[in-house]
Parts: structure tokens; sequence; C-alpha cells
């Protein structure tokens, strides 16, 4: 039997019907702020602790690019400034957050085991020469190197996935929508499902601004798995009604 492109297009078409009726799986959210719920020029106590040079809470004017409230992190050469609160999530989550440099220096983000830098602690990232890296003492460089734009806004999501028996982590990392690079943090990785502590930061002379965090689960790969299931069971069920009317007397 001759194949026309219509043979290819149906099925293609009833797979995007299902697909479409299909519920969108609900991620679990476990904490997010846009610190649009702070007062300009306000603490963002007591939700964060300011640390150091404290934070504060500034309008969208501060910043190019900005149309809500976003948090201001300030420090001095050699003391950093710090916003940390306390947070819940499981053993694999993805943290999202957009960033606004005024050096390309400077931007942390930590987790903490206690309310305070003196306690334990993991660094998720830091930004040095407009390049990203994880690690504090010993920093591991995420990707190739990169061009962070000064005096402007970027978006930066972090995949953390350790399994309940692994003493290592692997961290995936995208910059603005795109793949940056991936990392396996070797040793022991003190992190689970109890509560810890997300800590924004500013090393560095300079300022950092903060907007839109947030800590998800992970989408599963089973639901990209199951949808793909499905378009090829409908593909292969339509040619085969094809060949049944066609030999059909």
């Amino acid at each position: 039997m001759k194949t026309t492109p219509a043979c290819f297009l149906v099925p293609c078409v009833l797979v995007g019907v299902v697909l479409g009726f299909l519920p969108r799986p609900v991620l679990a959210q476990y904490f997010t702020d846009n610190f649009e719920s702070y007062a300009v020029g306000g603490s963002v106590a007591p939700n964060w602790t300011p640390y150091y040079n404290g934070a504060a809470v500034v309008g969208p004017a501060t910043v190019s690019g900005s149309s809500g409230n976003i948090l201001q992190i300030s420090s001095q050469t050699n003391w950093a400034g710090y916003a940390f609160r306390a947070v819940s999530f499981a053993q694999e989550f993805r943290l999202e957050v957009d960033i606004f440099s005024t050096n390309g220096n400077g931007p942390i983000i930590d987790l903490w085991h206690g309310p305070g830098d003196s306690s334990p602690y993991y660094r998720m990232l830091t930004l040095l020469n407009g390049n990203f890296y994880q690690g504090d003492a010993s920093k591991q460089q995420i990707g190739a190197p990169m061009t962070w734009t000064t005096g402007t806004w970027h978006h930066v999501a972090i995949n953390y996935a350790r399994a309940s028996s692994a003493q290592s982590a692997t961290l995936t990392y995208y910059f603005d929508g795109q793949l940056l690079g991936q990392v396996t943090t070797p040793g022991t990785t003190p992190w689970d499902t109890s509560t810890h502590y997300l800590a924004l930061a500013n090393n560095f002379s300079g300022t950092t601004y903060f907007d839109n965090v947030s800590i998800t689960a992970i989408p599963e790969p089973a639901v990209g798995a199951g949808l793909a299931g499905v378009a090829v069971a409908l593909a292969a069920l339509w040619r085969r009604r094809r060949r049944d009317v066609v030999r059909a007397p």
C-alpha cells in the first residue's frame, strides 16, 4: 500500500487531542517568595533573617526590568550580606530564582543546617568573575565559561538529586532557560527531608538583587515516558486500522 501523509497526520492529531485532555502533573511546592508581601524600604523579617549587612526590600524603580518588589543584599570587601529562612524540602528538589548582579561577582545561594553561618552549610552556587561555581573552599566551575551581563536580570534553576543511600549529589544548572552544566559533589551531602535554611547572599563589594525564589519538586521522568507511550500506542492502532480498511473486500 502506498503511504500518504494523512497516514501520519491523523495519528499525530489524535495524540495531540489525547495529550491535551491529560491532567498536567502538579509539582509539590515547598517554598516560594516574590517579596510582594513586604513593605518597600522595610525589613524581610520575620520570614527572613538579615545577617551581617542585612537585607531590605526595594521597589521596582530601583532596578531596570523589575515589575515588583525585590530583595536587595549589599556587602563590602571581606564581608558578606545574608538573608536566610527555614525551609523544608525532599531529597530531590528544584530551586529557581531571578538574580541581578551589579558587577558579576558575589551572588551566593547556600543551604545551612542551622540559623547562622557558623553552622554546617552547603554552597549550591556562587558567581565569580561572571562564571558560576559550586562549592566554597573547593570550587567546581559549572559548565563552560559563560557571559554574565551586568545590569540585566538572569533566571537560574538548579535541580538537586540525591538518592537516599548515596553519599553524593548531582546538581544540574540552567541559565536563562538553557542547560549550563552538571556537577557531582563527592563525599557526604548532609541534606535530607528535615527543615534546613536557605540563604541568599552577596559577597565582595557590591549589591545583588533577588526575586521570585522557589523550591519545588523535580518533575518525574515517568510522566514524559508515559505520554510518549500513549503516542506510540495511538499511532500503532491507527496504522493497524488503516490496514484493516484497505484489506476489507
